[in-house]
């Protein structure tokens, strides 16, 4: 996960949505453009949820979704299907507004 990744999800946790989504941009353009394989980057993947996250918070549930659906994509070629953050995104894709999205600690 970048630095800029974690700087939207702190923006997020500080409720400055705006901001978040600007640094899950960001976040997502340098990834893509440093992933060996951009289809199958577990950093795309992390940019894209942190981004539908922001975008749903923002109220653009549409966007929200076809973030997740992607992030969902990336994790599931890097990670695996299997995988909690992979999970998380899953989850967060069909469930509406309101869900607040909680990553999966447990260990496998």
């Amino acid at each position: 996960m970048s630095i800029l990744t974690l700087k939207a999800r702190t923006e997020l946790a500080l409720a400055r949505y705006p901001e978040a989504l600007e640094a899950a941009r960001e976040a997502l353009a340098i990834a893509e453009a440093t992933a060996l394989h951009p289809q199958r980057s577990a950093n795309v993947g992390a940019a894209l949820m942190v981004m539908a996250e922001a975008q749903r918070a923002l109220g653009d549930e549409q966007d929200a979704r076809a973030s997740a659906r992607r992030a969902v994509a990336e994790l599931s070629a890097s990670l695996g299907p299997d995988h909690s953050e992979t999970r998380t995104a899953a989850l967060f894709e069909v469930q509406g507004p309101g869900h607040l999205v909680k990553q999966d600690r447990s260990i496998r």
